[in-house]
């Protein structure tokens, strides 16, 4: 997947497994959208026939969520686990500066990142500078957390895994998520690979001429 990174002049481009589907954020087409794609994985693995319904909520709910929290680029996916289904997303955003004074030094972004309030039982969380190989130094937090539903305030745990890079005055928020706690360590070992295929790259000068 290759796109621009508004407001910075820049492009992402980042690599997922084949089985994972792009969702169409857009409020006006993304419950139609999420149905479609649902349907087209479904037929492509049978087994999880029984828990298209299922699929379609949670991909509908994730999509929702990317758009009110201003993502640029989303993807979910949907596999066979077991007795049950493996269901998460990943997410790209652009947001302001995280640091004190609209700063976005690495400092400044551990100093935001690591901040949380209290734990819940079960929780963890770590969070550390790492180095990627396309995208430059970035700060990273994954774990474990309890996150609170919008539909009837059930509460769920999520395996998270966050990356944070600074570029140009923002940050590039790389976002990966599932609510399938019970296999935090395979999922958190997918979604690190995932997103340290992430490259950015200066925009092509046609490319910025377009949008100017």
């Amino acid at each position: 997947m290759t796109d621009q990174v508004p407001a910075t002049g820049l492009v992402f481009e980042i690599e997922v497994p084949p089985a994972w589907f792009e969702l169409d954020l857009r409020p006006a087409s993304r419950d139609r959208a999420a149905k479609t794609m649902v349907e087209r994985t479904v037929k492509a693995s049978p087994e999880l026939w029984e828990a298209r319904g299922a699929i379609v909520r949670y991909v509908r709910g994730i999509a929702r969520q990317a758009w009110d929290a201003g993502a640029r680029y989303c993807m979910a996916f949907a596999k066979a686990a077991g007795d049950g289904v493996l269901v998460g997303a990943l997410t790209i955003t652009v947001l302001p500066p995280l640091g004190t004074r609209g700063r976005t030094g690495l400092t400044d972004l551990m100093d935001q990142v690591s901040r949380g309030g209290q734990p819940g039982a079960g929780d963890w969380s770590m969070t550390d500078v790492v180095t990627m190989d396309g995208a430059g130094k970035a700060v990273r937090r994954w774990g474990v957390r309890r996150q609170r539903l919008e539909q009837r305030g059930k509460e769920i745990r999520l395996v998270f895994h966050d990356t944070f890079i600074p570029v140009q005055g923002a940050v590039v928020l790389v976002a990966c998520a599932s609510p399938d706690a019970d296999v935090a360590e395979p999922l958190l070992e997918v979604f690190q690979a995932v997103t340290d295929t992430l490259v950015l790259s200066d925009a092509p000068e046609d490319a910025e001429q377009e949008d100017s």
